[in-house]
């Protein structure tokens, strides 16, 4: 299930996350998505990261400076977002 976290006006991208998830090595991890209209292509801009690690991929859109910008944020404010997803999780949201 994804929940939405964010939405920035600067270039009305929109954030969500999804709850706590585990991958093959049994690591907890977030999936966190940007999503946001682009009219000049009539279809939406996105890209991805998991969280701890933050590596963006399945990069659509977005130039390398809004990648860089988005990836500092995301690290930046990783636990929050990790606490984010538990707080849905629990129904606390």
């Amino acid at each position: 299930m994804l929940y939405e976290f964010a939405k920035f006006h600067h270039d009305k991208t929109e954030i969500v996350i999804s709850e706590p998830r585990q991958n093959e090595e049994k690591q907890i991890y977030e999936n966190v998505q940007f999503e946001r209209w682009n009219s000049k292509h009539n279809d939406f801009d996105s890209m991805e990261c998991n969280v701890p690690n933050g590596k963006m991929f399945n990069i659509c859109g977005y130039n390398s400076k809004e990648v860089t910008f988005y990836h500092d944020l995301v690290t930046a404010i990783q636990q929050d977002i990790i606490d984010t997803a538990y707080e849905y999780q629990r129904g606390e949201r």
